[in-house]
């Protein structure tokens, strides 16, 4: 069901198309949902509670909030992301409508995580168009455009051709440039006469035609109403017949207020909504009132804006109670009725100052959330590091162990190669390239762990905040030290000396494939060889895996190699 106040507040239909949240209101018994909930458990259970949050969340946001909270317990315990996701979704949507935006946007990105993490495609775009309508209420609309793009690229690409048209038409609604807006809307009826899509044409019909309607084009808005009012006939759609004769009255008022077909269409609109037992009957006796008004019929005017306050104070529409109250002191007035009008002014003045109450209202509580969540963000960072310290207290300990146990290890080797001399030289030959290899190995450890403590520490420094001037150029001093020693070529140089021990002329036949051949590419052409990984190579050589990859891909052209050829077999038979 559309409604009027909805749809001149046009981002809310980025809400209602994108995740179809009135599904639940046509079930005509909502006591036949819950009855079902004892007897189903897993997706099925999942499934009614957002029935009825969807049923509930116009309607009764504390019954709302009790459903969905439901749905992500049970989405968590049955573990289906999916279903998590959705869940997510509908919390962002509840808050959304408390006009609480930063839970609001914890919640959905929450969801979007979640949709990223399993690949869930088909679903995340709805939830970037969710949180595009949640910036544009927050005022945020360059990031609100940012999020429906988003959507769009990701319909493209599965070929979604409905959900593109639909994107289209949200972008149309976001653009306060009226040209920007058709030409979105058209773009979105491209798509839809393409690939034969019924859902959005009405929509973009009537969205084209209050754009021309702001552009005084009265002709071309007049001939968009007329189309959608020709599909609304036929497909029997009371409710956009009711908005359609609304809107054909708005136009011939704003083009000729004399124009006795705006009484026509008013009637007609007026006759569709009662078919549609819509709620937004009070809307189009206010646009007629005004209508009267413009006319100098106060005393009309007045007994039908008199007959919707009532209606609209039970509803606590509080844009609707302001404009009635305008238009009965204006009326007032201009017949004589000062008393009147002046009770009228002074109701008025009370209602916009709590419509601004209730905007400083929400900012503040929007202000509080932000700063609780700030806090509680430095309560998480602060354990984390904490978490942090602990493992690198731990990982120095059992570096230094380690260190005592090579330690150790190498002399009790070199105590058994020297206990075992006078064994036959085929042996000793053979123990001696084993031990050469335990010291290349090993020195290639201790070179990747200490370049790896010295960036740990480096990192530790340069996050201490707080300290004198003296102390810091202290640390300045020391940071220097500890890059010169991750940078020192003396590791190596021992390095190279054992590696060669072991791989005799190793880089002298890769100097004569390639004589360009760079230090950095002999290095890592000796890695590779030992079967170092990327990760492991980037420690080595202190250097990000990106830039690892990279000398991989220059050494694989300057030895000649070609696709498909493994750089690992080429280096092992050097």
């Amino acid at each position: 069901m559309k409604t009027y106040y909805h749809h001149n507040f046009s981002i809310f239909l980025i809400i209602i198309l994108t995740a179809n949240f009135l599904y639940a209101q046509k079930h005509a018994n909502i006591d036949s949902l819950k009855a079902v909930l004892f007897r189903q458990e897993g997706v099925e259970k999942v499934k009614t509670y957002d029935r009825i949050f969807n049923y509930y969340y116009l309607k009764n946001l504390d019954s709302a909030k009790v459903y969905v909270d439901k749905m992500l317990e049970e989405s968590q315990r049955i573990g289906k992301p999916r279903y998590q996701a959705m869940a997510y979704d509908n919390l962002g949507i509840y808050y959304i409508q408390k006009k609480s935006y930063f839970p609001a946007e914890e919640a959905l990105q929450k969801a979007i995580n979640i949709e990223k993490q399993h690949r869930l495609i088909k679903i995340l775009p709805s939830t970037y168009r969710i949180l595009a309508g949640l910036y544009y209420y927050k005022g945020e609309h360059n990031k609100s455009i940012e999020y429906v793009y988003k959507a769009l690229e990701i319909y493209d690409s599965i070929k979604d051709y409905e959900g593109v048209a639909s994107c289209y038409n949200n972008i149309g609604n976001l653009h306060s440039d009226p040209h920007k807006a058709i030409d979105n809307y058209l773009k979105g009826l491209e798509i839809i006469d393409k690939y034969h899509i019924r859902h959005d044409k009405t929509n973009l019909y009537q969205n084209l035609a209050n754009k021309y309607r702001q552009l005084n084009q009265y002709d071309s808005s007049y001939y968009y109403l007329q189309k959608a009012i020709s599909i609304d006939r036929k497909n029997k759609s009371y409710g956009d017949l009711a908005y359609d004769y609304n809107q054909v009255a708005l136009l011939l008022m704003k083009k000729n207020k004399d124009n006795d077909s705006v009484g026509f269409y008013f009637n007609k609109a007026l006759e569709m909504a009662k078919k549609h037992k819509t709620d937004d009957i009070e809307h189009i006796l206010i646009n007629k009132a005004k209508w009267y008004y413009l006319l100098q019929k106060y005393d009309s005017a007045i007994v039908l804006l008199q007959q919707q306050l009532p209606r609209v104070k039970a509803k606590k529409e509080m844009n609707n109670i302001e404009k009635i109250l305008y238009y009965l002191y204006m009326s007032k007035k201009n017949t004589g009725d000062y008393q009147g009008a002046l009770k009228d002014l002074e109701n008025l003045v009370d209602v916009q100052d709590s419509m601004e109450y209730n905007k400083t209202l929400i900012k503040i509580n929007n202000l509080e959330e932000k700063y609780k969540n700030k806090k509680k963000e430095l309560k998480i960072k602060h354990l984390e590091k904490v978490k942090k310290l602990d493992q690198k207290i731990k990982w120095l300990l059992g570096f230094i162990g380690l260190s005592i146990l090579f330690v150790s290890l190498y002399i009790i080797r070199n105590l058994l190669v020297q206990k075992k001399r006078n064994e036959a030289e085929k042996k000793r030959i053979e123990a001696d390239l084993r031990l050469k290899n335990k010291q290349l190995t090993s020195q290639a450890l201790m070179m990747m762990q200490k370049n790896t403590l010295l960036n740990d520490i480096l990192h530790s420094l340069s996050e201490l905040k707080n300290i004198g001037t003296s102390t810091q150029k202290e640390l300045v001093e020391l940071k220097r030290k500890l890059k010169r020693s991750m940078r020192s070529e003396n590791d190596w140089e021992l390095f190279k000396q054992y590696f060669e021990m072991v791989n005799k002329d190793f880089f002298k036949k890769l100097k004569e494939i390639n004589d360009k051949l760079t230090p950095s590419e002999l290095k890592l052409c000796a890695l590779i060889k030992l079967r170092f990984n990327i990760k492991e190579s980037a420690t080595l050589l202190n250097i990000s895996p990106d830039s690892v990859k990279s000398v991989r891909y220059t050494l694989r052209k300057k030895l000649g190699l070609k696709r498909g050829d493994n750089l690992y077999d080429f280096l092992s038979n050097i």
